[in-house]
């Protein structure tokens, strides 16, 4: 191993390297767009007059991105994935100063593509910069980095708009972020060799990728629609952006609390659990209170379903991190693509309460498809066979 990384396990505490720092730089950036997407939304369509649900399109560069990064992963890698991540947080920049600055929806599409493919391009190389022992509590760790940051987003869109009359500026926010990582001096960690993949595996690999959709899906459709539904019982935007930060509050508590506890064999179940309370408080209520309460807890409980349930299939398939990778961005794509345009459809039928019920059943099969026995805290040397040189 490299002398001049820091060790990734002393005795029972998760200790970061500069690998994962660099990965939660990468995370923070992105977390605080995508922290900020909800909020985005009922700026546009105040902004140019058109319906919230609407501008879906959105996200749809952001899934559609994930799914060709994901087709061409391996690939991309070979390149370093610490290049990759460079680059990719630039073009997150980029897609950021067009979403604040643009003056039309032309260039927030524009803006929305370009952010879609360098948060596309995060997810593909956070767990390459991420391997070795306690996978599943160091990747917590880096991204709780994307939930402190989407804390931050939704607060500062939110003063913003009560300054200035334009929240989109604080959209401006992370671009030294970006510039301070273009300058890092990093370098990606080794990843071993594949191992033979064994068809045998195909169920275990491809039960492990649902559960990675199911569990995407669930998170994106508090973070798109939380800011909208505050709006529907009456809060202005400035109003809905500080009230939608109890998600990513939820989870940035959640990520910081609980990451020494991500490998518990309960934690998947208890995470799911939470997202369905908080789901189930934001569609039967109609108070702000008791939304936002509901924005919180769902918070709690969508922290952990994208760590758990990546390392759930990297520690069930017995694929190697550079394998691993592409999978789990294509199941992003296409949690991206296929959870919000299920949220649209049932909310244009029933309203934004009931859109909220479908996160139910997506939560309740994400606990049916992951084994328990595939979420207890393995041993570091299983890691370093499977993940790590």
């Amino acid at each position: 191993m490299n002398h001049a990384r820091s060790r990734v396990l002393q005795r029972h505490d998760v200790v970061m390297s500069r690998e994962d720092l660099a990965a939660a730089i990468g995370q923070g950036v992105l977390g605080y767009y995508l922290g900020a997407l909800g909020v985005t939304l009922v700026l546009l369509a105040r902004d140019f007059d058109v319906d919230v649900l609407s501008l879906g399109w959105l996200s749809n560069g952001f899934g559609v991105s994930l799914v060709v990064l994901g087709a061409l992963g391996s690939a991309v890698l070979r390149l370093g994935a610490a290049r990759v991540l460079k680059v990719v947080v630039g073009f997150i920049g980029v897609g950021g100063v067009l979403l604040a600055l643009g003056p039309g929806l032309a260039p927030a599409q524009a803006g929305a593509i370009a952010l879609g493919a360098g948060g596309a391009g995060v997810v593909l190389c956070t767990p390459a910069m991420v391997v070795g022992e306690r996978m599943a509590q160091r990747l917590t760790m880096v991204s709780a980095a994307s939930s402190v940051t989407g804390v931050v987003a939704p607060l500062l869109l939110g003063g913003a708009e009560l300054v200035t009359g334009n929240g989109r500026l604080a959209l401006l926010v992370p671009i030294p972020a970006v510039v301070a990582l273009a300058f890092m001096r990093v370098s990606a960690p080794a990843i071993g060799p594949a191992r033979r993949f064994d068809s045998s595996r195909f169920g275990v690999v491809a039960r492990g990728w649902g559960a990675m959709v199911l569990g995407i899906a669930a998170e994106f459709g508090f973070l798109l629609w939380g800011a909208a539904r505050l709006i529907s019982v009456g809060l202005s935007e400035a109003q809905a952006a500080l009230g939608a930060a109890a998600f990513p509050v939820g989870m940035a508590v959640a990520r910081l609390v609980g990451a020494r506890s991500a490998g518990h064999h309960r934690a998947l179940g208890l995470a799911c659990a939470a997202t369905i309370v908080g789901a189930i408080l934001i569609a039967a209520f109609s108070t702000p209170a008791m939304i936002v309460v509901g924005l919180g807890i769902g918070g709690v409980g969508a922290a952990f379903l994208y760590p758990l349930t990546l390392a759930a299939l990297v520690g069930a398939s017995g694929l190697a991190t550079r394998t691993v990778a592409p999978i789990a961005t294509t199941a992003s794509g296409a949690a991206v693509l296929l959870g919000p345009a299920l949220f649209r459809l049932v909310a244009r039928a029933g309203g934004l309460e009931l859109g909220f019920l479908v996160l139910v059943p997506l939560a309740i099969a994400v606990m049916l498809i992951v084994p328990r026995s595939e979420m207890r805290t393995e041993d570091p040397s299983e890691h370093r066979t499977v993940i790590s040189g």
